[in-house]
């Protein structure tokens, strides 16, 4: 999964940084609003379904047929109430230009809809690596629809080609090595199980998005697509290690802890483990983007001429500090559902969610850089809130919670100030000046931050590198087709 997750989300980086050569902001504004309006639909998608199949500890092979129908015929009424809504969105939106981005943006749903189950039971058997090679395959030819798109001037359409051509590539192929047997439609008695706990998920999911959209959805109706564009791009930027890293991750967990859930001492030593080694692996790059702003934007937009979006840069700085507590609070609710703590759950999202829309409200007198500042102030202050509310519902220590934050912040300060030193001494101007101090910055910040961690927080560099060495696949394909 890191191999297809890295893979994919190289050429995601790759793609963006190209059209934002390519296009303007207002373009990545229109985008989000599509995301955002098929990110919810896509919460009822497969009506959580996947979740539970990989969480339920036993399983009839008799109610995937079942299962599969459900997700399809759900998918595609679920496009329908899109398809019929996407004038009164655009309507709300203030965006006349969106009803066609949306009605075709949605395809996305059903077309992940159909091999929903067949994904979910790949991913209950632990079979990551095959899943690994088909999103990477998908990832690769996405990339080149969506450049070769926007290069030709399709504009904001190239991007959601894009995502139209990832999600169907990995459907089809999956529908053909990856077969559900045809059986009777069971009662509701037998799949009652499954689609409670799959409508549980549904509602933690929606208040799961709201969390994370909540600044989207306010900056698109307040301040507009061109406000929107850029908090989108220094956002999406911002969260793209913490991103790339848990959605390698958050597969493999939720598989992983549903096993031993019922040992606390494994399960701790397991989570302490993977919050120093997802803090410890995406702080050198969070730091770049915080004190190297300026250089980063600059170089990522080389071939636009004129400060377009050099307005990125302070939106940037903040948002990728709030990237350190971000990664910090994002492996518990694996942990959660693991356990099926789903209410908990829906609960602790549902008070996150309140203090963001607080955060927002008061950052909103200043605009965009307002907001990114209250949203950074606000995840310092809920950290160990988060901390304590972690140990009641696992029971995992708090200290091992800490011990996994400490090391790595110490080393980061280190690093920090290697950083600001090159940005602040290192003479010139010009697009040279720029791109050499990023890169020897990064080089020279990052050496210093392995050996602060070699030298003085020797045990956790170990279990650093024995995570690291975890990552390379054994046995990464196999020919032999899977039979459910």
């Amino acid at each position: 999964m890191f191999a297809a997750k890295g893979i994919r989300f190289f050429f995601i980086m790759l793609v963006n940084l190209i059209l934002i050569n390519l296009l303007v902001p207002a373009d990545f504004g229109m985008v989000r609003y599509v995301l955002l309006v098929v990110g919810i639909a896509n919460l009822l998608n497969e009506m959580g379904l996947t979740t539970a199949i990989v969480q339920r500890e036993r399983l009839e092979r008799e109610s995937l047929w079942s299962l599969a129908v459900i997700c399809t015929a759900w998918g595609w009424f679920l496009y329908g109430v899109l398809f019929f809504l996407a004038a009164p969105l655009a309507r709300f939106f203030g965006e006349p230009h969106l009803v066609a981005l949306l009605r075709v943006g949605a395809l996305m749903i059903p077309i992940a809809g159909i091999s929903a189950v067949h994904r979910a039971w790949m991913r209950r058997t632990m079979q990551f690596g095959r899943l690994a090679l088909i999103e990477m395959s998908a990832a690769v030819l996405s990339a080149v629809v969506s450049v070769t798109m926007a290069i030709s001037g399709f504009g904001v359409w190239s991007i959601v080609a894009g995502y139209l051509v990832f999600e169907g590539c990995i459907s089809g192929v999956l529908l053909v090595i990856c077969r559900v047997p045809v059986a009777s439609l069971q009662s509701w008695m037998v799949l009652r199980p499954l689609l409670l706990f799959g409508m549980a998920i549904i509602v933690a999911r929606m208040v799961d998005y709201a969390l994370g959209n909540a600044p989207f959805i306010l900056i698109g109706k307040v301040i507009g697509k061109e406000g929107l564009g850029l908090f989108s791009v220094a956002h999406d930027l911002a969260i793209f290690p913490q991103m790339t890293l848990n959605a390698v991750l958050s597969q493999v967990m939720l598989s992983a802890f549903s096993r031993i859930r019922s040992d606390e001492e494994k399960t701790a030593t397991a989570f302490g483990r993977l919050q120093l080694f997802g803090i410890a692996g995406v702080l050198p790059v969070l730091l770049v983007m915080a004190f190297m702003p300026v250089e980063l934007v600059r170089v990522i937009s080389f071939l636009r001429s004129g400060d377009v979006w050099l307005e990125v840069a302070p939106l940037l700085r903040w948002l990728a500090l709030m990237g350190v507590m971000y990664v910090a609070t994002t492996f518990s609710n694996a942990v959660w559902l693991s356990q099926g703590k789903v209410r908990e759950s829906i609960g602790v999202s549902v008070a996150m969610c309140v203090t963001i829309i607080i955060a927002i409200a008061i950052g909103v007198h200043w605009g965009v850089e307002g907001i990114c500042i209250a949203l950074l102030v606000r995840s310092v202050v809920v950290f160990p809130l988060y901390v304590y509310i972690n140990f009641r519902l696992t029971m995992i220590p708090q200290r091992v919670y800490y011990d996994a934050v400490i090391s790595p912040l110490v080393a980061g300060m280190v690093m920090a100030a290697v950083l600001i030193a090159f940005h602040h001494f290192v003479p010139g101007t010009g697009l040279l000046r720029n791109a050499g101090v990023l890169v020897a910055g990064g080089i020279t910040g990052s050496a210093a931050y392995v050996l602060v961690f070699f030298l003085f927080f020797r045990t956790g560099f170990q279990q650093i590198t024995d995570m690291a060495r975890m990552v390379l696949p054994a046995g990464f394909y196999s020919k032999k087709k899977v039979t459910v």
